[in-house]
């Protein structure tokens, strides 16, 4: 037993304690435990406080590996003109499956863009979206349900402000649970034969990478399932030129790949791996947290 804090004062003249009180386990290791109450510190009936206090026990352990992961479906929508976008995916996402999402403008900028499904379930905005808007190539965000509810919809609707063509993928993959690694993203200026911007250094081995790249000019391949070095195209197709694309194994730093000849182009990868965690419950069974 461990006291996370002794408190100094009584409350006489209520009858009920600890509505606040709630013990949730860390999403991001699976073994700290976060545990929250009210506490005095001196006699009255509304002077409460509220402490927060986490602790983990020293037998289970977690760390990030690489997983086996599989390309379930994936679709593309075109909209040519304004909001929304709608991407139709064959079946409904599976139950803790990922799905991600990447979205580029054709040469014009969008603002306020948010990614739902059908039942109301938000996609998140990964933090650098969207990259620099690049002239002729437009601007590229992405998006990521990292989780699928048991209500996860087939149909993903992407709203926004601005009245501009947008071209956007969506594609599931299995072999979670699924963590967030990091995002990057990258514009450039320079002619050449191969969108190989950005790079992204993984923080393990295998790693699972979706990118997504705006052009100014036609992205050839990777074609939809089509492979080009280690990475596949996307389940929809070549659409107005852009591309997303995926890599399963990804570890290092690795380079964003398609080919094309454009004067400039605006690209983002995003990237995911598991989580494994070991514990030995029996060493557990003597061992609490109380709050005075």
């Amino acid at each position: 037993e461990k006291t996370v804090i002794s408190g100094t004062g009584v409350q006489p003249s209520v009858n009920n304690w600890g509505d606040y009180t709630s013990m949730s386990v860390d999403p991001v290791d699976d073994c700290t435990f976060w545990y929250t109450n009210q506490y005095l510190q001196s006699n009255g009936s509304t002077n409460w406080k509220t402490n927060v206090s986490s602790f983990k026990f020293s037998n289970c352990t977690s760390t990030t590996t690489s997983s086996s992961f599989t390309h379930v479906q994936g679709a593309v929508g075109y909209k040519p003109s304004s909001s929304p976008d709608t991407i139709t995916l064959g079946a409904n996402p599976t139950l803790g499956n990922l799905v991600c999402v990447g979205i580029t403008t054709l040469g014009s900028a969008i603002t306020a863009v948010s990614v739902k499904d059908s039942n109301n379930n938000a996609y998140t905005i990964i933090p650098n979206s969207p990259s620099a808007l690049q002239s002729g190539a437009g601007q590229v965000w992405m998006a990521y349900l990292l989780s699928a509810p048991s209500n996860a919809s087939k149909t993903i609707t992407i709203s926004y402000t601005g009245s501009v063509s947008v071209a956007a993928w969506a594609d599931e993959f299995s072999g979670g649970p699924f963590s967030f690694d990091k995002d990057v993203s990258a514009a450039n200026s320079v002619a050449g034969t191969t969108v190989n911007t950005p790079t992204l250094a993984t923080a393990v081995s295998g790693e699972l990478l979706y990118a997504t790249a705006g052009v100014n000019g036609d992205i050839s391949a990777p074609t939809a399932g089509g492979t080009l070095g280690s990475w596949t195209g996307a389940g929809g197709a070549i659409t107005a030129g852009n591309m997303s694309e995926y890599d399963f194994s990804a570890s290092g730093t690795v380079a964003v790949q398609f080919t094309s000849s454009p004067s400039t182009w605006a690209a983002m990868a995003m990237a995911f791996y598991t989580i494994s965690v070991s514990v030995q419950p029996a060493y557990c069974e003597d061992k609490y947290v109380s709050l005075l």
